[in-house]
């Protein structure tokens, strides 16, 4: 990847404060997008041999005997993402429609051949070793309601889907994305529809100019793009965390920083110095929205040991109750909680049993 692209990508995800965050207390997002890199760049290697860049002659079709195992590992790593979060399978489908762009039809049903007996070998593994039932995900269940938290007010029509594409992306690209990215305050809480159908239609101009010049840079925002609006009609629109859609930043950041590139270069003789700039200039925005002092106490502390100092109350008690439980641990039992992996750091290593069905209590008295 061309240095001027990766750079201003690089510094404004390594400074970005909700990744940061992401990044020391959640894990599990910024590992799906470790684990999406590494996914993406087999990809890649194995595209690169069907599909040279450089070499249009030996470009070719799925051939068994020699793209079988790159194949099924393409497939094993998707596998991995969808056990890492559940919206990772959604991938498939973007590798799929990937191959169909290019016209590699053979490798689109290899590829959904693997996929599909990767999934069977893993459900099968469930339930001759564990007994678990092959279809049993509650929450795919769960995805499927109009309420996450309640099956009796039944499943989502197909306008609900819609209505969920429409609002969940204005909460996540007219403000989520762009605040994260320091294009707009951090505490901002503006919405504009105007403004996603914009970046939208932006956005789909950039991959035709650049979908046959360069695929990686197109893919970036196939995945990148692909992913959040397949997010954006699963999730509940009440859920509203700026989480599920970071994982998908540093793709939406290389497609457009990319395009833009790729199209300057192109119709522009002496668009070096443009690019160095921007290369400069885009980071920069970034770091100027958030560089401000702000619980710098709070910081020294927390470095010092004393996790819990400007908590909430309700979260300094939350966080005991792990250790409570860790020095009162029942060997034949488990305790349920709400973040089952939250509990376990704060434990020091007990396993807990996660509850993801029940929507979080918000009156006390439903304890009594």
């Amino acid at each position: 990847m061309d240095i001027l692209i990766a750079l201003p990508v690089i510094l404004m995800v390594i400074f970005n404060p909700s990744i940061i965050t992401m990044a020391s207390t959640l894990y599990a997002e910024t590992f799906f997008m470790a684990l999406s890199i590494l996914t993406i760049r087999y990809f890649h290697l194995y595209f690169e041999e069907i599909e040279p860049l450089t070499n249009a002659k030996v470009r070719r079709d799925f051939v068994f005997k020699t793209d079988i195992k790159r194949v099924l590992g393409l497939a094993f790593f998707v596998l991995a993402l969808y056990l890492s979060r559940t919206v990772g399978l959604l991938i498939a489908g973007i590798i799929f429609l990937f191959f169909i762009l290019h016209k590699k039809f053979v490798a689109a049903l290899a590829f959904t051949s693997s996929m599909i007996l990767v999934v069977m070998l893993f459900v099968g593994t469930k339930k001759l070793v564990w007994d678990i039932p092959v279809f049993a995900n509650s929450q795919l269940s769960g995805l499927r309601n109009i309420d996450f938290y309640d099956a009796s007010k039944g499943q989502e029509t197909f306008t609900g889907y819609l209505v969920r594409l429409r609002d969940n992306s204005k909460l996540y690209i007219s403000n989520h994305l762009l605040r994260g990215l320091g294009f707009i305050q951090f505490n901002s809480k503006k919405q504009s529809e105007k403004l996603v159908y914009a970046i939208f239609v932006v956005s789909i101009f950039l991959f035709l100019a650049v979908f046959k010049k360069n695929k990686y840079i197109a893919f970036a925002g196939l995945y990148g793009f692909g992913m959040c609006i397949l997010s954006f009609i699963i999730l509940q629109v009440y859920w509203n965390q700026e989480r599920y859609i970071f994982p998908f930043v540093p793709f939406i950041l290389i497609f457009w920083i990319g395009s833009i590139y790729l199209l300057l270069s192109q119709y522009f003789n002496k668009s070096a110095p443009l690019r160095v700039a921007l290369t400069i200039i885009l980071p920069f925005i970034t770091l100027m929205t958030y560089s401000k002092q702000v619980n710098f106490i709070r910081l020294q502390e927390g470095l010092t040991g004393n996790y819990f100092y400007g908590q909430p109350i309700e979260w300094i008690n939350y966080y005991q109750s792990f250790k409570f439980v860790a020095q009162n641990e029942y060997k034949d039992k488990l305790t349920a909680v709400r973040k089952p992996s939250l509990a376990k750091i704060y434990s020091g290593g007990i396993d807990f049993y996660g509850i993801s069905t029940t929507n979080e209590a918000t009156d006390i008295d439903k304890f009594y």
